[in-house]
């Protein structure tokens, strides 16, 4: 039985797995080997960090000099992972079509695809039907350790909690 949250999911990430081994190649981490790409329903909020405006949920912006100049945007979302299906190397966000997608539910425990490499995976976040944004996962599971009562609200809401931060340029 899929989450009770899947009507009301406004978010999606694509996440990509790799399949080979982690590692430091000229001061750079990599992985080398095959990957698939994972489209993730979920539902997500933007939620406020230090010196955040409360009205938009935005954490800050900065003008960067890597940006050259242009305002950078950072957004921190919380919420659940519900489900998830592979998909092709070249969809894309707000433009590839989801419709004849097949998810499978997340349930009560974390595919590895999203555990593994937690901040160093980038990823593509959807927040509603316009924002799209480059972002990582910070962090898959509850504030209790995906054990004892996260194991009870897991299983309740059909999916487990994730954390991903964004940014775009405005």
């Amino acid at each position: 039985m899929g989450s009770p949250l899947l009507e009301f999911s406004n978010s999606s990430i694509i996440v990509t797995s790799s399949q080979g081994e982690p590692g430091i190649i000229d001061g750079r981490y990599v992985v080398n080997g095959s990957s698939e790409r994972y489209l993730v329903k979920c539902y997500l909020k933007r939620v406020q960090a230090s010196s955040t405006d409360i009205s938009v949920g935005e954490a800050y912006s900065y003008r960067d000099i890597r940006s050259g100049g242009v305002e950078l945007y950072r957004y921190l979302y919380r919420g659940y992972c519900l489900g998830y299906s592979i998909i092709s190397s070249n969809f894309e966000h707000g433009i590839s079509d989801e419709t004849n997608l097949v998810y499978t539910d997340i349930g009560v425990s974390v595919p590895s695809f999203l555990s593994n490499d937690i901040g160093f995976r980038r990823v593509s976040i959807r927040h509603g039907e316009q924002l799209i944004v480059d972002g990582y996962i910070e962090i898959i599971g509850g504030v209790y350790g995906s054990v004892g009562i996260d194991e009870i609200i897991y299983q309740n809401i059909g999916g487990v909690p994730i954390t991903v931060r964004g940014s775009y340029q405005g």
